[in-house]
């Protein structure tokens, strides 16, 4: 499976329930994505899409026995092509 930032083609496939990674967490976009730079990576699944609105609802996907660090942003809402402005948003195909 590979990790590619999200088009605007992938944009208009995600729905809810998918999964998407925002990488890096912190500093500038990359051009490559590292699977190893485990403390830059955060999952989120959609939680719901706003067509009206064009906002995406997302909850950060933590393993059952961890918690959220203070600081974390664990429910964020972001328009849509953000997703893709921003360059940080990644999508595994």
């Amino acid at each position: 499976m590979s990790t590619q930032k999200i088009t605007p083609a992938q944009l208009l496939l995600l729905k809810e329930g998918n999964t998407i990674i925002r990488y890096p967490c912190e500093g500038k976009p990359v051009d490559q994505f590292d699977e190893d730079n485990i403390s830059q990576i955060h999952a989120f699944k959609i939680e719901s899409i706003n067509s009206s609105t064009d906002m995406m609802e997302l909850i950060i996907k933590h393993a059952p026995f961890m918690y959220a660090s203070p600081g974390d942003i664990n429910h964020l809402f972001i328009k849509s092509q953000d997703i893709v402005l921003q360059k940080i948003w990644w999508v595994e195909l």
